[in-house]
């Protein structure tokens, strides 16, 4: 499956940055009311973040999308970006778990993550924000993408 796979389309599902100055109270109510977690800090202490992974096989099998949404939740914005990668084979496949968690590890995330990366850059840059970027990936996990350690703050740029 890995090995047959070819890049078919990309699907930008929603780009979203809300400024916490931006007057849109409703926005912030669900960051103000996140968990704690117990998991130790990673130096991010203004960041909260919720990463998902979808995998989704269309009814021919012949067509497989790896969907990642990351929401970011830091001091001076919210932050939501979704996009979906499609990949053709050459005839109907079966994915069995393990075959599936390899094909999202190994082709889908590694297809996606630059364009997740440089979209949350992009939003945060637009945003006039402290820039947030997500570190250089070689080899991804499922787990890995959950925690705030996934993500890391950059100073904000100095002007003149």
């Amino acid at each position: 499956m890995v090995d047959d796979s070819e890049l078919a389309g990309m699907t930008y599902y929603e780009l979203r940055g809300v400024r916490s100055d931006a007057g849109l109270d409703d926005e912030w109510q669900d960051v103000e009311n996140l968990p704690d977690t117990d998991e130790p800090s990673d130096g991010n202490d203004s960041l909260d973040m919720k990463a998902q992974v979808y995998f989704r096989l269309e009814s021919s099998k012949e067509v497989a999308e790896v969907r990642q949404r990351l929401q970011i939740y830091a001091e001076d914005a919210r932050f939501t970006v979704d996009v979906g990668m499609t990949f053709a084979f050459p005839g109907p496949i079966e994915v069995g778990q393990s075959v599936r968690q390899e094909f999202i590890e190994r082709v889908g995330l590694m297809a996606l993550h630059p364009y997740v990366r440089e979209s949350l850059q992009s939003l945060s840059m637009k945003l006039e924000v402290e820039p947030v970027l997500l570190p250089l990936r070689k080899k991804f996990d499922l787990e890995p993408l959950d925690p705030a350690e996934s993500a890391i703050r950059l100073p904000a740029a100095q002007n003149g």
